[in-house]
């Protein structure tokens, strides 16, 4: 929800609220809790989402993080690997032989 579109939201639920204000105490007592008790709701379903998404991009990173040292790791090995073969695959020179 967009800044704009949770203002909105504010702005109407307060209009709401006063209109039940102005409404007699059987009607409103019937209708309050479920105005006031809405939004909380709902911002503790954001919250509870926000932080499950936080931990995932956390989790995320480390993955990230593990994978990239996996890949360093590998180059060296296959930097190693090249010059092995590198090593073994050279002519021998004259003076070896010798």
């Amino acid at each position: 929800m967009s800044f704009m579109e949770k203002r909105a939201f504010h702005k109407q639920l307060a209009e709401l609220i006063r209109e039940i204000d102005c409404q007699k105490d059987p009607e409103r007592l019937k209708l309050e809790p479920l105005v006031v008790a809405s939004p909380r709701f709902r911002e503790k379903g954001q919250a509870a989402s926000l932080g499950c998404l936080q931990g995932s991009i956390d989790h995320l990173r480390v993955l990230i993080q593990y994978l990239l040292f996996d890949v360093e790791a590998l180059r060296r090995e296959r930097d190693v690997l090249r010059r092995a073969i590198a090593d073994t695959a050279e002519p021998p020179t004259e003076q070896e032989h010798d």
